[in-house]
């Protein structure tokens, strides 16, 4: 199964939230008890490109939903000036990796202090 496609908006100096949930062929979520998660933000598709925020902190699973939680605070993307960026999910089980989803984040520039 190839990674998923879904392209984000963040609100700049909002709490960004979203939910990633992982299920199998019969639409089951997958447990992810052990598994680790990382989300990285770059200038391009590219191992290589600008690394412009390390997410990987403010991701939460939950093992037995198959749900990954991501909660980036208001005062991270505050200082986000970036216009987009290019990410991935990335979900490690013992004995499986796996892209979950990958797209575009598109931040919103915050016009109101």
């Amino acid at each position: 199964m190839t990674a998923g496609i879904y392209n984000l908006t963040i609100e700049q100096g909002t709490t960004a939230r979203f939910k990633f949930r992982w299920t199998d062929d019969g639409n089951q979520p997958v447990d992810l008890t052990g598994a680790t998660c990382r989300m990285q933000l770059r200038r391009s598709k590219s191992l290589t490109s600008a690394l412009l925020s390390d997410v990987t902190q403010y991701l939460t699973a939950v093992p037995l939903d198959g749900s990954v939680y991501l909660e980036i605070p208001d005062t991270v993307t505050l200082n986000y000036t970036f216009s987009s960026a290019h990410y991935s999910l990335r979900v490690d089980r013992p004995g499986d990796k796996k892209r979950l989803i990958e797209g575009v984040v598109v931040i919103s520039a915050e016009t109101t202090a």
